[in-house]
């Protein structure tokens, strides 16, 4: 099965971009972290992961 354009039939090449940034997500610098809502085990599991709070830029 592969993903196309209804209307011209033509095969789609599908990425997952950051919102903010335009990047695409298959770049080594995107890891998962703990987030707020995160238990106590999944904040150790992740701790040594490094996050610093980004300020939202909306793209037009």
């Amino acid at each position: 099965m592969i993903l196309v354009d209804r209307n011209t039939g033509g095969e789609a090449d599908p990425v997952i971009v950051d919102r903010t940034t335009g990047r695409p997500l298959d770049v080594d610098d995107f890891v998962f972290a703990a987030g707020p809502a995160a238990s106590e085990v999944m904040r150790k599991r992740y701790e040594r992961i490094p996050t610093r709070p980004v300020p939202s830029q909306h793209r037009p």
